[in-house]
C-alpha cells in the first residue's frame, strides 16, 4: 500500500498526497471521521514541510469535511485560513474555488435554517 510505503521510506511529502488523496476517498464513501483524521493528519504534514500548496488543498478539504459533519464554524474557519495561504501563494484557482463554495455553504445552510424555523443570520 503507497500509504505503509511512504511511512517505511519516511517520505513525508509522498505520505501527504497519499493521505490527502485516502481522506477525499472517504469523504465520497461518506465515512467522514475517516476523512477528517487522514485530511488533519495530510495537513499537519504538508505545514512542516513548508508544502504550502499541499496544505492548502488538505484545508479545503477539511473545511468541506467539517461543512458536512455540519460544523459549520469549523468550515469556515479551514476556508478562511486556506482563502488567505491562496492569496498568499498566488493560487487564483483556489482562491476563487474557497469563494465560491463559502458562498453556497451560507446559501444552503440558510435554506437549512430557514425550514427549522430559525434566523439566517449566521
Amino acid at each position: 500500500m503507497a500509504e505503509d510505503a511512504a511511512r517505511d521510506t519516511q517520505d513525508q511529502r509522498a505520505l501527504a498526497r497519499v493521505l490527502n488523496q485516502r481522506g477525499l476517498l472517504a469523504m465520497e464513501q461518506t465515512v467522514l471521521s475517516t476523512s477528517r483524521s487522514y485530511l488533519s493528519e495530510s495537513f499537519e504534514i504538508s505545514q512542516n514541510l513548508s508544502d504550502k500548496p499541499r496544505a492548502l488543498a488538505s484545508l479545503i478539504n477539511l473545511g468541506t469535511v467539517n461543512w458536512l459533519l455540519s460544523d459549520f464554524t469549523q468550515a469556515r474557519a479551514r476556508w478562511e485560513t486556506g482563502l488567505g495561504l491562496a492569496r498568499e501563494i498566488g493560487h487564483r484557482r483556489y482562491e476563487a474555488y474557497i469563494v465560491e463554495i463559502s458562498a453556497f455553504s451560507r446559501a444552503s445552510r440558510g435554506i437549512t435554517m430557514k425550514r427549522k424555523g430559525c434566523s439566517n443570520r449566521v
